[in-house]
């Protein structure tokens, strides 16, 4: 996640807004398809403090999903490193 987006863990760490919020976003999502975790956990996570907050964007990135392509390829692309390190 962070050698694709060039940013730190920390950075993933820290709440903003626009597109920099961009990698947090979709690392919120994977953890949530890929892992199953739940939304208290991935709140914990990202010091994120409420779980409809964490809710709400697992539902924004996965109707980015349908439409933005280049939010699609970034997803499938990350799955995709995910899924050839296991």
């Amino acid at each position: 996640m962070c050698e694709n987006y060039g940013v730190s863990f920390n950075e993933l760490l820290i709440t903003r807004r626009g597109l920099l919020n961009e990698p947090r976003s979709i690392a919120v999502y994977l953890l949530r398809q890929i892992r199953g975790e739940n939304l208290n956990n991935i709140g914990e996570l990202f010091n994120i403090k409420a779980y409809s907050t964490v809710s709400s964007i697992i539902r924004r990135i996965s109707m980015l999903k349908k439409y933005d392509r280049k939010i699609k390829k970034q997803i499938g692309k990350i799955q995709d490193s995910i899924s050839m390190g296991q």
